[in-house]
């Protein structure tokens, strides 16, 4: 049922004691017409209620809507968000087994340079400490 169906349904509810009313007026015309005294409720009190059976209706109606309206978007941020999870899993998994696939497949080497004088140096240091730790002292 659209809104504008709501709010009229629910006006004509509200409005029922206005409409008896009415027709209580009516009534009271074919009365008048018979020559019979009759009293009628004024203008302003029929307007007045008329004014606040149309204004229920409505603010009724509205909250109506905005709890509506509060939980589809409830509703869409739950979604989103779950959606959100799953498509990061499904990425997280995607790269995992592509790292995988390719960890197999990476070779890292590490180019080594070796200075042929300064290990030779290094070595006939070593060894000379080394013979003048044990005492016998011989020139290379």
């Amino acid at each position: 049922m659209s809104t504008l169906d709501t709010m009229t349904v629910r006006f004509e509810a509200d409005a029922r004691s206005l409409l008896s009313d009415l027709n209580a007026l009516e009534t009271r015309l074919d009365r008048l017409r018979e020559g019979e005294a009759v009293s009628f409720p004024s203008l302003s009190d029929l307007q007045l209620r008329l004014t606040v059976a149309a204004d229920e209706a409505i603010s009724r109606a509205l909250s109506g809507a905005g709890h509506t309206l509060s939980q589809a978007v409830l509703s869409h941020e739950a979604q989103f968000s779950r959606s959100l999870t799953q498509s990061q899993k499904a990425l997280s998994g995607a790269l995992q087994k592509a790292a995988d696939k390719m960890a197999s497949s990476i070779r890292v080497t590490v180019p080594v340079y070796v200075d042929g004088q300064k290990v030779a140096q290094a070595v006939i240091g070593r060894l000379r400490r080394q013979s003048v730790s044990e005492g016998s002292y011989s020139l290379l």
